[in-house]
C-alpha cells in the first residue's frame, strides 16, 4: 500500500468530516432544547401541580367545614372583673359584706396614701356596677329570698307598665272593658239595687226574645214589621240597662221624664250593629241546617238571638 497518497487522503476526509459538522451544529442546537429551558418549564410544572394540589385542599376543608362545623371554641375561664376583686384581695365570689370589709382594711392600711385610696374607692364603685348588671342579666347567684323580691319587683314594675298603657288609651276606648256585664258577674256587683235590677234586666230581654220569636212562628206575616221593630226595642232596653226604673205616680204613670243619655244610645247602636253582623253571617249556616221553617223565620230567630246577647252580655250606661 502507498502510505503517502494515504495520509494525505485521511487528513483530507477528517478535515471534510470537521467541516461538516460545524456547520450542522446550529442546526442540531436549535432542534435540541437548552438545559435552562428544560429546568425553568420543570419548575414552572411544578409550581402549577403545587398550586392545584393546594387549591384541592382548600376547596375540601371549605366543603368539610360547610357538611361538619367547626366544633365550638372552649368556653373561657376568666371570671368577669377578677382583677377588681384581685385589687382588694378578696374571691371573685365575694359578698357585699366581704368587699366592704376588704376596702375598710386597705383603707385604713393605705390611710396616707391618697392615689391608693382612690383606687381602692373606684375599685369599689367598678365592683358595685359589675354586681348590678350581673343582676340585671340574672347571672348573679343570690339567695332564695332576694330572688323572691326579684321577681315580685319585676312584676309589680309588668303591672304598673300596664297601669300605664290603661291609662294613656283613649277614654272611649277604656270604657268598653267596664262595659261588658254578663249575667254570671251581676250577682257580685257591690250594690243590692244593682243586682236586683240587672236579673229583671235579663229577664226582660228573654221575655222580649220570646215573644217576638213566637209572633214570628206563629204568624209568618208580621215578619216585615218585626225585623224593624226588633231592633228598636232591643236598643232602647239595651240603652236603659243599669239605670233605676222610674217612679209611677198613684194613677200608674210615670212620675217624671227621664233624661236622655244619647252616647248611650250610640253605644248601644254600635255594640247590636257588631252583633247583628255575627247573627246574619250564622243565620246563612243554620238556614241550611234547619229546612222545618222558612228561611225568612230562621234567619229572624237567629239574628233576633243575637240581639238578646248582645242586651243580655253588655252594658253601655255610663251611670253604673
Amino acid at each position: 500500500m502507498n502510505y503517502k497518497l494515504s495520509l494525505p487522503l485521511v487528513l483530507i476526509t477528517l478535515l471534510a468530516d470537521g467541516v461538516i459538522c460545524f456547520i450542522d451544529v446550529p442546526r442540531r442546537l436549535a432542534l435540541m432544547p437548552a438545559h435552562s429551558d428544560v429546568s425553568v418549564a420543570t419548575r414552572r410544572a411544578k409550581r402549577a401541580t403545587l398550586a392545584a394540589s393546594t387549591r384541592f385542599r382548600d376547596i375540601t376543608k371549605a366543603v368539610g367545614t360547610l357538611l361538619v362545623p367547626p366544633p365550638p371554641p372552649a368556653p373561657s375561664s376568666a371570671v368577669e372583673g377578677a382583677e377588681l376583686f384581685r385589687v382588694l384581695g378578696v374571691p371573685p365570689t365575694a359578698e357585699y359584706d366581704e368587699v366592704q370589709r376588704a376596702v375598710e382594711l386597705l383603707k385604713a392600711k393605705y390611710q396616707d396614701d391618697k392615689k391608693k385610696q382612690l383606687q381602692i374607692d373606684v375599685t369599689k364603685d367598678k365592683i358595685a356596677e359589675l354586681r348590678l348588671r350581673q343582676r340585671m342579666r340574672g347571672t348573679l347567684a343570690v339567695s332564695s329570698e332576694v330572688a323572691y323580691l326579684d321577681r315580685q319587683a319585676r312584676l309589680e314594675a309588668k303591672r304598673q307598665f300596664q297601669r300605664v298603657l290603661l291609662e294613656a288609651r283613649p277614654k272611649w276606648m277604656r270604657r268598653i272593658p267596664r262595659m261588658w256585664l254578663p249575667p254570671w258577674r251581676v250577682n257580685s256587683l257591690p250594690n243590692a239595687m244593682d243586682r236586683k235590677w240587672g236579673q229583671v234586666h235579663i229577664r226582660m230581654a228573654g221575655s222580649y226574645y220570646l215573644g217576638c220569636s213566637l209572633l214570628a212562628i206563629l204568624v209568618p206575616g208580621s215578619l216585615g214589621a218585626l225585623k224593624y221593630a226588633a231592633p228598636f226595642i232591643f236598643l232602647n232596653h239595651l240603652a236603659q240597662r243599669g239605670r233605676q226604673p222610674v217612679a209611677r205616680g198613684p194613677g200608674g204613670f210615670a212620675g217624671e221624664i227621664r233624661e236622655t243619655v244619647y252616647s248611650d244610645y250610640l253605644w248601644s247602636a254600635a255594640i247590636l250593629a257588631a252583633h247583628f253582623i255575627v247573627g246574619a253571617l250564622l243565620a246563612e249556616i243554620v238556614v241550611q241546617l234547619l229546612p222545618l221553617l222558612r228561611p225568612m223565620q230562621t234567619r229572624f230567630l237567629v239574628t233576633t238571638a243575637s240581639l238578646a246577647l248582645a242586651d243580655v252580655l253588655w252594658q253601655p250606661t255610663s251611670r253604673r
